[in-house]
């Protein structure tokens, strides 16, 4: 990461004239967006138990669950925003960014007197 900025300027001393942006992704998302549905799940349980608890019912039996992930693209670095042209030689200036994901899901339970 750190020659990621000189990188970018010798493609500019090479002749590149125009550089949009770089980002980067995550190795495995399948695997991240299945953590998040898991804890979404585990999230929605808990709270059902608790508003069933709240009408003084008990949970019952799962009747239906569906998931939905909601991925949002956020570059995880790009070219700092109106930053002057940097001087031949220097760096790229660069910003951090972050990747975010959230999953949703919608569960439906039984409750019981």
């Amino acid at each position: 990461m750190d020659r990621l900025g000189d990188l970018l300027r010798q493609a500019l001393e090479s002749g590149a004239n125009r550089i949009d942006g770089v980002s980067f992704g995550l190795r495995d998302p399948d695997k991240s967006e299945a953590a998040l549905q898991v804890a979404a799940t585990r999230d929605a349980r808990s709270r059902a138990e608790a508003l069933a608890e709240a009408v003084g019912a008990k949970l019952g039996p799962l009747c239906t669950l569906s998931t939905a992930a909601n991925t949002p693209y956020r570059p995880a670095l790009e070219m700092a925003r109106a930053a002057p042209m940097a001087a031949k030689g220097r760096r790229v200036p660069l910003e951090a960014g972050t990747i975010q994901m959230s999953s949703e899901v919608s569960a439906t339970f039984a409750v019981a007197q």
